[in-house]
């Protein structure tokens, strides 16, 4: 196999939660997110041997995804053709009808609709991203899909007594350890079940529930 292309993401603050948030991710829900390569730490970068991202010792990690050649949804927006530009991206070619409301209805009814299925598939594995916005959405050429980006603010919800945020009636308990830390708690780490919005009613297979979840003290 030969080279291929790479962003590299330099974590100062809690690398360790975020390659462990980005490798269950990979795992449970690719297409939910940027296509997760692997963390190293400075050493590794430097010419040393790559350690275990839980044996980093307070250190920065290096993050890898596989570059896609894809934008942001913030970086399209700012275009003055915005929806229209995103559509080679989402629908692989540009829509034949009038523009018009219905045309850009189309477009961002596509980005609404992979951001509920990303959320949802990241909720069933128990990751709750936690900073979904315009500058952490990719539309990617790769497969025409907007995915979430930067899992640096996400949390993992721990088993029934944590929170009860979920995109979706079927829910499974996480299988995986509990993240690591770095010493101290990433901020609004606990979700506090006493003050998480009720269970969503059960809704039919394929459709999609999004409940926020309750900021953390």
């Amino acid at each position: 196999e030969g080279p291929r292309a790479v962003i590299l993401k330099k974590a100062v603050e809690f690398g360790p939660a975020e390659a462990w948030m980005n490798e269950r991710a990979a795992r449970g829900a690719p297409g939910a997110v940027a296509p997760f390569v692997a963390a190293f730490d400075g050493a590794a970068v430097g010419g040393g041997k790559r350690r275990p991202v839980a044996a980093a010792d307070g250190g920065p990690l290096w993050l890898l995804w596989e570059d896609e050649g894809a934008e942001s949804l913030f970086a399209t927006m700012a275009r003055k053709e915005w929806p229209y530009c995103a559509e080679p991206i989402l629908f692989g070619r540009e829509l034949e009808r009038e523009r018009g409301p219905r045309r850009r209805a189309a477009t961002l009814a596509v980005v609404a609709r992979h951001l509920l299925e990303s959320l949802d598939a990241l909720h069933a594995i128990g990751i709750v991203h936690r900073d979904v916005k315009p500058q952490n959405v990719l539309l990617s050429p790769a497969d025409g899909r907007a995915k979430l980006i930067d899992l640096g603010a996400a949390v993992s919800r721990e088993r029934e007594e944590r929170g009860r945020c979920r995109a979706s009636s079927l829910l499974r308990p996480p299988s995986s350890p509990h993240p690591p830390t770095s010493g101290r708690p990433a901020r609004g780490h606990q979700l506090h079940p006493q003050r998480a919005p009720p269970r969503p009613p059960l809704r039919a297979p394929g459709e999609i529930h999004h409940v926020a979840p309750h900021p953390a003290r």
